[in-house]
């Protein structure tokens, strides 16, 4: 069954689910349309059905035929439970759906998806901090200089955006789009240097199969020529009115740049015909729409053109070397800070992590906000308060969406949604607003939010009074702590006098209730220990101890349901009628009242820009009080600067200090200027540069999204790109060795080095014999000191230090080491100058490496003192030679070269090296 399932989802399934089989079983069902299982306390008595919904495709087409058979597996566990619907928000092709038995029916009472998968969070605690996965379109064009990129993408049912931009060979830019946006998934016309980029971002690359092209050919087709009015009109309708300039502004942007596409001309097998950029962005879009399942005209998409140029860009590959967002295998930076609220807070917390910012005066704006919830005032800390508040938050961004499409949105009432808000706006959001309206701080930050709160505030009290017209606040659901056995803690009743047909409706309720309540009372004065129970199937009905059996018979009228040894459940003809008529009637009633929703929401959708504001400010102020519950642990503010030195007083590596405690914890001293660009880190195994590395970056990201830092003190200019590269393993898929896959990094991290950026580097040249590692990382660290950024470069080749003592801008510094009774004491701390020694027989030693190997290799290295490091330290020729075979392999391995060029160039750099070789 799963050689149909080209995808890992029906296999990941399948593992969330392993070991579950038992005595007591349930079905799952495996269908074309998705995974059905059955899940709940009592298998015989099933409460819930969810229903995962991925597409899956055989070869190039979708599959649409049934796969057979069907799996028993064991009731799943809570832990299960969220794994595989964790899994199903996996992909953007998933749909989750909640049913729950009522009436002997299966009603849906929620649906979730990859772009609201809040609707889950109360059963899956950990989807509250989700970051929607998006998938993205891209096309490729060649240019003289570069190559223009265009993209569309989408992040879930009502988002959607698009990017023009020039990029280079390696795709820098392209790369930290992917990582702003949060994609997992990229589809694109196959391009090698592409799929490289992509692959090495970790995300799923799918070559533009069939149907894509079919929908390129068609797109194209009918924009070539003159684009007219209407074919604008035919992207333009699935975008909110508020959208349209920016699609117009990003129409023209691209076709003044006159960006053209030779491979969609190749694939629609038009020859020597040349599509515009803005062609190819409108077929984009229309493209990223049907993939993404994005929904027609009917519904309100958000549009969005992000900017390359407003916040710090690094990678996907970057946020996993530093731990920035979480994975199944380690904490991350945004394990730290979440220590949000609310779910839109916690999907705010990483996308600030994804874009940190790069505007001055944004980033003070939010130091200043953290500065203040940090405080105290008559309540105690202010984050805390507001974490109290903030907690009784409904999803204001998922209602808000929903109040928007309500005309569309999929079944199930928004009453709920209302109510919740009004309970919101009324008892608990004046509380977060007095938190900054009575403030005494003069600071202008807390004044503007303080203003902001109180006009969104203002413009919510129509809403309020809108819910009091409308809506019975006696209404069960919101007493809930009431307990009435006539009614239900879900029940929402419209006013007295909305409606005449729920007005007589709603009597015929309170007269059956009454009449009810009467027999109930006749029969409680006979029958000792009566009590009257409420059963979907028999209505209301009588149970009493089975000591009280004479009275029932002697009622004359009690009908018996059931005699056990220990109780008797029994009702009347009177009681068994009531029931009956107060059962149509609430039906009736909420029946009647499902029709009149559409109008009693249209008198709230003009509340939904409202809505949407304050849940950005309160998703702000959540994130914001995240990062000030580390002022408690040692963090301190930073200082912001445009330009100048870089200074990290104490810094120390969070998720160590989380680990292993703060006091345990030891802190570098980090300073950058104009003699100290690049640092050449050199120091003992195991001693700690790789911590250090993550240390400052993961610093630099803290400090550009306006949260404290792990540091005594620090003083940061703004840098405008972080490139990461902690080490790289062979590609075996992709047929590199280590070293070749180290090149391949490398030159990607040169391509982003520039004024503003900082890159760190973790063991320069290893993986190629010394003298080679040697060359190579000298032109890499004269390249980058050309460059004029920041870079913090740790080696293991200690002669590396003395070939560039004098070269400017350049500083040596290492990791301490000493020795107590002849065995290396690691210190762990950061200091000026070069290590004298790696100390590698020493770590060996340590690491238990039996004690003969480590006497024969002291000999060894003690009986050959001739052969000198220098002696085999290569000359620039001999490097330029390296350096120019190596790049030609890897043009080789995205095909931008023949196997016949290769070797030409490769016997014309072994002559060069031959010759450049130092004689001994």
């Amino acid at each position: 069954m799963s050689d149909f399932w080209s995808s890992t989802a029906y296999e990941a399934y399948l593992e969330a689910l392993k070991g579950t089989l038992g005595d007591e079983a349930i079905n799952i069902y495996t269908l074309w349309s998705g995974v059905h299982f059955i899940g709940g306390e009592d298998v015989d008595r099933v409460s819930d059905i969810v229903i995962l919904q991925p597409l899956y495709w055989k070869g190039d087409v979708l599959n649409k035929t049934p796969l057979d058979g069907s799996h028993r597996i064991a009731r799943l566990t809570e832990e299960q439970f969220q794994a595989v619907v964790t899994l199903g928000f996996s992909s953007l092709r998933v749909r989750i759906s909640q049913f729950e038995l009522a009436d002997e029916h299966f009603t849906r009472v929620r649906t979730g998806s990859p772009g609201n998968p809040s609707a889950f969070v109360d059963i899956v605690p950990q989807l509250a901090g989700y970051d929607a996965p998006a998938t993205a379109v891209i096309l490729v064009s060649p240019m003289e200089a570069g190559c223009s990129v265009c993209v569309a993408y989408s992040t879930g049912e009502y988002h959607l955006g698009a990017a023009v931009f020039t990029d280079d060979s390696s795709f820098p830019l392209l790369a930290a789009l992917l990582c702003m946006i949060g994609a997992r998934e990229v589809l694109a016309v196959h391009n090698l240097d592409l799929y490289h980029c992509i692959e090495a971002q970790g995300l799923m690359y799918t070559i533009a199969t069939e149907g894509i092209r079919r929908a390129v050919e068609s797109e194209l087709k009918s924009l070539e020529g003159t684009l007219t009015h209407a074919s604008l009109e035919k992207i333009r309708n699935v975008l909110i009115t508020d959208a349209r300039t920016t699609l117009d502004a990003l129409y023209h942007k691209s076709l003044a740049a006159c960006y053209s596409s030779r491979e969609v001309s190749h694939l629609i097998k038009a020859e020597s015909r040349e599509i515009s950029g803005g062609c190819i962005l409108l077929g984009l879009l229309r493209m990223v729409m049907d993939t993404c399942h994005v929904s027609s005209t009917q519904s309100t998409v958000l549009f969005e053109s992000p900017s390359l140029d407003s916040c710090l860009l690094y990678t996907p590959s970057d946020m996993l070397a530093l731990n920035i967002l979480a994975t199944n295998s380690a904490v991350s930076l945004h394990t730290l800070l979440y220590k949000t609220a609310t779910p839109y807070g916690a999907g705010l917390l990483t996308r600030w992590l994804r874009a940190p910012l790069i505007d001055l005066i944004d980033i003070q704006e939010r130091q200043e906000l953290v500065h203040y919830l940090a405080g105290m005032d008559f309540a105690g800390q202010r984050y805390t308060h507001l974490h109290k508040l903030l907690k009784r938050s409904p999803n204001l961004e998922t209602i808000g969406a929903r109040l928007r499409d309500f005309s569309t949105r999929q079944k199930g009432t928004l009453f709920p949604g209302i109510l919740d808000m009004y309970v919101f706006f009324r008892s608990y959001l004046p509380g977060i607003v007095s938190t900054f309206t009575d403030s005494t701080d003069a600071l202008e930050s807390v004044h503007n939010l303080s203003k902001s709160l109180q006009l969104v505030s203002m413009a919510l009290a129509g809403f309020q009074e809108q819910v009091e017209a409308v809506f019975d606040l006696n209404s069960p659901y919101l007493s809930s702590g009431a307990s009435d056995i006539f009614a239900s803690n879900d029940e929402i009743y419209l006013i007295v006098g909305f409606d005449q047909t729920l007005d007589e409706l709603r009597q015929r309720l309170d007269l059956e209730r009454t009449t009810i309540t009467r027999e109930y009372g006749m029969i409680n004065e006979s029958v000792k220990g009566a009590r009257i129970l409420f059963t979907p199937s028999q209505g209301y009905v009588i149970r009493c101890p089975k000591s009280s059996y004479p009275s029932v018979m002697a009622l004359g009228s009690a009908i018996i349901l059931e005699n056990k040894a220990n109780y008797v459940k029994f009702t009347t003809e009177c009681l068994q009628k009531s029931s009956e008529r107060r059962k149509e009637a609430f039906h009736a009633y909420f029946k009647h009242q499902a029709t009149l929703e559409a109008s009693v929401l249209s008198s709230f959708v003009s509340y939904e820009p409202s809505i949407a504001r304050l849940a950005k400010l309160l998703a702000t102020i959540d994130v914001l009080s995240s990062f000030a519950t580390q002022a408690t642990n040692g963090w301190t503010r930073p200082t912001l600067t445009c330009d100048g030195p870089l200074h990290l007083q104490h810094c120390k590596n969070p998720l160590l200090m989380n680990n292993i405690g703060i006091d345990a914890t030891i802190g570098s001293d980090i300073y950058f200027d104009d003699k100290r660009r690049v640092l050449l880190l050199t120091g003992p195994n195991a001693g700690g540069k790789t911590t250090l590395l993550r240390a400052l970056g993961q610093s630099i990201v803290l400090a550009q999204i306006g949260a404290l830092v792990p540091c005594a003190a620090a003083t940061i200019p703004i840098r405008t790109r972080l490139a990461v590269r902690l080490g790289t393993s062979d590609c075996l898929r992709r047929g590199y060795s280590t070293f070749m896959y180290e090149m391949v990094n490398t030159q990607y991290l040169l391509s982003t080095a520039q004024p503003g950026a900082l890159l760190l580097i973790d063991e320069l040249g290893r993986g190629t014999s010394v003298s080679e590692g040697y060359g190579i990382s000298r032109a890499v660290i004269e390249e980058i000191l050309g460059k004029r950024c920041m870079a913090l470069v740790a080696t293991h080749i200690m002669e590396l230090v003395a070939g560039l003592t004098k070269t400017a801008g350049l500083w040596p510094v290492h990791m301490r080491s000493a020795f107590a009774g002849n065995k290396l004491v690691l210190t762990y701390n950061l200091a000026d100058g070069s290590a004298t020694s790696t100390y590698g027989l020493d770590v060996a030693r340590a690491a238990g490496m039996p004690r003969e190997v480590i006497d024969m290799a002291t000999a060894t290295l003690a009986q050959e003192p001739s052969r000198k490091f220098q002696a085999q330290t290569p000359t620039k020729d001999l490097t330029d030679s390296l350096v120019y075979v190596a790049r030609a392999l890897l043009r080789y391995s995205r095909g931008a070269i023949t196997a016949d060029e290769l070797r030409r160039i490769r016997d014309e750099g072994v002559a060069c090296m031959d010759a450049a070789k130092p004689r001994m």
